[in-house]
Parts: C-alpha cells; structure tokens; sequence
C-alpha cells in the first residue's frame, strides 16, 4: 500500500483504524516500509489469504474498490494518479476475479480491458490478463462484443508492443466475428478495421493499410459514428501523407478534427494535430507546423498519454531540425526519447535516435551520428519497421560519406534503397537513389584518379 492511499482505504474499510494499525503491524516486523509503500512479507500475506482473515463487508468494499479503479477514465488527472500508484494492486485483485465466483461478468470484462489499456500507457505490454480474459469470456459464453473488444485489445497491445504478426491475427480474429453472420455491430466493426489498417501500417504495408481504411469508411456511412468516421479520415491522412499526397492528407486530417472536435476525444484531437503537424513540416509550413506539435501537446496531457507526449515530441524536433535550430532539435528528441523509453515503445526510440542522428550529422558530430542511427536501426528491428531500418540505413550511408567511405557507404544505401523499393515508398526511393547516385560517382572519380 502507498502511504498516499492510507486515509484512502481508511475511508473505503470505515471501520479500521489504518494509521494506528500500520504502526503496530511495523513495530511487530510484520510490514516494512519499501521507498513509499507498506509491504507485507509474501509468506505472511499467502498465510493470511489462505486464512480468511478479512470480513465479507471488507473484501466486498476492496473488490468495488478495485473494479471502480480499472473502470476509470484514465484520462482524468486524479483517476490516472491513483491507478499508478494501484497499477500492481489493481492487477492482482483482477486477477482474482477472474478466478472467483464473481457475478458481474460484462462489469469485470469491461473493466480488465479498460485497464489493458491504460496499462499500455504506463509501458506494460504482458498479455496475460488479457489472454485469461478471453478463455474467462470463452467459458462464460459471454456476449460477442465483449469477446470481439478483448480481441481488439489484445492486439492493439501487441502492436504498441511490437508485436505485429501477433497484433495482425487478433485484430483478423476480431473482424472475423464482426463479420459473423449471427454478429452485427457496424460501429465496432469500423474501429477494428481502422486499428487493422493501423496495424498494416506498422508492417510497413501501406497498399493493405489504404484498403483497410477504405472499407473501413465504407462501411462507417452507416453507423454514424462521428469519432469513428474521423478515426478512418485520420488513418487515410496517414497514408496519403506516406505515398507523398500532401494536400489531400491535411484535408483529410483537417476534417477528421472537426469530428474529433465534435466527439469531444481529447486523444484524437491530440493525434490529428500530430499528423498535421508532420503534414505541415513535410510542405515546408513550418511555423503551423510548430503550432500543431504544440497543440497536441496539449491535448495529450490532457489525456494523460505518455506514448503520444513523446510523438509530439519527436515532432518538434523535427520541425526545429527542418528550422536549423539544432539545440532546440537536440532537446526535443532527448525528450521524446525519454518519454518513449517511460512507455517502453521500441518504434518511438528508434525515430527518436534516427532524429539525434540527423542533427549529429549536421553538425558534423559524425560519431555520435553514427551511434544514433546504430541505435536506430535497433530499435526499428526490435519493432519490426524495415522502413525505419531503411531511414537509419540512408543517415548511415551518409555520415560514411561525410567520411569519404564511398564504397561502404554505397553498400549501406543499396540495403535502404532495396527496403524502399520493396515497401512502394516513391518519396524515400527518390531522395535515398539521390545519395546512392553520389556515392557512385564519388567512386568513380577515385577510381579515376
């Protein structure tokens, strides 16, 4: 127990004298003081479990106690305090419902996926809740909602996770019961598409992602749905700002914020300035561009997302790096790589080390330029993104020109040159064939020589 929750379960117990207990439960070397926390020893907390010594009424009040918590919009400040400091008690006591004769099924589901996702947030990727959840659901016979949107879970952990081949199959697992003939929720249906699409996104397979996102906005005209008609409009903003169409990507972002103004989503309003962000970097508008990143900065505090607060981030960066205000691109990388390692996001950090690389690189800080795109590349594979493999494969291709180390640096920009061409990238196969072109002919002149 954290020492902040003490008046806290004073209050949810009624009848316990917290304080004064503690004190005695201390002196007697039952319970330790660990950095803020109460802890009790392991034996002795199984001993007094398999004992029974608490009463019905307290372990009702702790079990409301509980389910409220994982229950709870986690993007309240005070909500999202409490369930930090509860994440591992919150865990366990879930757990232990899922074991039990506890008679609010559709409640405790809902619950444990609620918290699968904040847990998410806070950089826990384990599936084992989720996963007990399912066979829980299975067992019961329980709706097909509730089964579909464990799915949908699942796989969004396994993708924030890296996990992709994983995030693929229960997000097609999903589908495949909205598909159901005995199933019909159009609203869910969209949002696991869409999630589908941002998966393909991931596995760098962005013909399978526009698909996606087109049946998906298909199929939304009839459930409408504002917040998940701007989640399709934002996926396609996405895409089109990949394939290099950046007037229709901000149209489609612009009007994916309108309809995430109006569904009043904090984290997708946060999102959408994000990608506009980018968007507006991209066509070179970098003073918009500046105030996108900001706004959504904004909102991702408001929403409590740590995972989000780091691509905003990472997008200053890349605005200042575009500026030539290197400090201030050093700065926001550091920080986003800071906020990406809190929400344990290997993607993250590989284009936060892909951006200190760019600016080492202008710089002329050659070697710490070439350890950022080495952690890049890491931290990409770890990911899964061969196409970020293929950015941090060009910037090493570059500071080993810088080097005057052609030949090497030749054979680094055919490996990104090949992983460009395979994932249909026209922006990144034209501006990496650049480099390549010149490494090439710096060869032959030194051959000529």
């Amino acid at each position: 127990m954290h020492i902040k929750q003490v008046d806290k379960f004073e209050e949810i117990l009624g009848d316990i004298e917290m304080h004064s207990g503690l004190h005695v439960l201390q002196q007697c070397s039952l319970i330790i003081m660990s950095g803020e926390r109460y802890q009790t020893h392991p034996i002795i907390r199984h001993f007094c479990n398999k004992q029974g010594f608490m009463s019905p009424r307290h372990e009702a009040s702790l079990k409301e106690f509980y389910i409220t918590l994982a229950s709870s919009h986690h993007q309240e400040a005070h909500d999202y305090a409490e369930m930090v400091l509860e994440a591992n008690n919150t865990k366990a006591m879930l757990f232990g419902l899922l074991q039990s004769n506890y008679e609010g099924h559709t409640r405790l589901v809902s619950a444990i996926i609620n918290f699968t996702w904040f847990h998410q947030t806070i950089g826990d990727f384990s599936d084992k809740l989720i996963s007990q959840t399912v066979d829980f659901v299975k067992q019961k016979h329980g709706d097909t909602s509730l089964l579909v949107k464990c799915l949908q879970e699942w796989g969004n952990l396994y993708r924030f996770s890296g996990n992709i081949e994983g995030a693929k199959h229960k997000m097609q697992q999903a589908e495949s019961l909205c598909m159901s003939s005995s199933y019909q929720n159009t609203p869910l249906h969209v949002e696991i598409l869409f999630q589908l699409g941002q998966v393909y996104e991931t596995a760098d397979a962005l013909n399978e992602a526009k698909a996606v996102y087109e049946k998906a906005s298909e199929l939304q005209g009839t459930s409408g749905d504002v917040l998940v008609e701007g989640n399709c409009l934002y996926g396609l903003g996405r895409i089109y700002r990949v394939l290099g169409k950046l007037n229709e990507a901000e149209a489609s972002l612009k009007r994916a914020l309108e309809l995430h103004q109006a569904a009043d989503s904090a984290l997708s309003q946060g999102n959408d300035y994000c990608l506009l962000g980018h968007t507006y970097t991209d066509m070179r508008k970098l003073d918009e561009a500046e105030k996108c990143f900001q706004k959504a900065l904004e909102f991702h505090k408001t929403a409590n997302n740590v995972l989000w607060q780091g691509n905003d981030h990472k997008g200053l960066g890349d605005t200042y790096l575009s500026l030539e205000k290197f400090s201030e691109a050093e700065a926001s990388y550091q920080k986003a790589l800071e906020l990406h390692k809190t929400a344990n996001l290997p993607y993250g950090q590989g284009q936060d080390y892909e951006g200190l690389g760019k600016v080492y690189l202008e710089l002329h800080k050659l070697d710490l330029a070439d350890a950022s795109y080495q952690n890049a590349i890491n931290y990409y594979g770890a990911a899964q993104s061969s196409l970020g493999q293929g950015y941090a494969l060009n910037g090493l291709g570059r500071v080993l020109m810088e080097r005057s180390q052609f030949k090497e640096a030749k054979s680094m920009l055919e490996k990104a040159q090949n992983i460009f061409e395979e994932v249909q990238d026209p922006r990144w196969t034209e501006y990496n064939q650049k480099f390549l072109n010149n490494a090439v002919s710096k060869m032959g002149k030194l051959s000529w020589k």
